[in-house]
């Protein structure tokens, strides 16, 4: 084997090892998740979690309203039974002009913000997603728990079609639309922490 036929060979195996080595730390850091205690309330923070991209950043970007249904839930272990859960509701619009997004929380208290980019709606959304501690009581002292966070894109309204326009292939297509729609996308599954003494 030449010099120059083994050179040929050690540039792409030097690759494949950078990949390999950055591949944990990448699936390291989608998971840097943390909880803290403000108040009487519990709070997730997940500076890494990312959920403003493909469809509904583009959905976003056709000028579109997008309703966004955040749930989250405190677990007694990994995939175990539900201590506590809370559920919040964005509105997501895009301003074309500014490229920046505006975010509105259902009530009560209704919130909103704007002028933010992707990464700080993400951010902003989660912050606002709090659990009483008054519900995390049956958990125990100093006992460990897990959380997860799932996301959904809510179905929006469509105008009604006319009575006379029913057929069988638009009732197909609008109960797979509306099962594609109900699933909920994993973003953050985590543990174990306990709470502050």
């Amino acid at each position: 084997m030449t010099a120059e036929n083994l050179h040929g060979r050690v540039r792409p195996a030097r690759a494949l090892a950078a990949v390999l080595l950055a591949l944990p730390l990448a699936v390291w850091s989608r998971q840097a998740v943390t909880v803290s205690v403000a108040g009487a309330e519990l709070h997730v923070q997940a500076p890494t979690v990312t959920f403003i991209e493909g469809d509904l950043l583009k959905r976003l970007r056709d000028g579109l309203s997008v309703p966004l249904e955040i749930g989250l839930a405190v677990l007694r272990r990994s995939n175990g039974p539900v201590v506590a859960r809370a559920h919040a509701t964005f509105t997501l619009s895009f301003d074309l002009w500014e490229e920046r997004i505006a975010v509105r929380a259902a009530g009560p208290p209704a919130r909103s913000v704007s002028h933010l980019r992707p990464g700080e709606v993400e951010a902003w959304c989660i912050r606002n997603l709090t659990l009483p501690l008054a519900e995390l009581t049956q958990l125990g002292k100093d006992a460990p728990f897990w959380v997860a966070m799932r996301y959904r894109v809510a179905n929006q309204a469509r105008p009604a079609e006319e009575p006379s326009s029913f057929s069988l292939g638009r009732l197909i297509e609008s109960l797979s639309r509306r099962h594609e729609n109900a699933d909920f996308v994993k973003l953050i599954d985590a543990g174990p922490f306990r709470l502050p003494n």
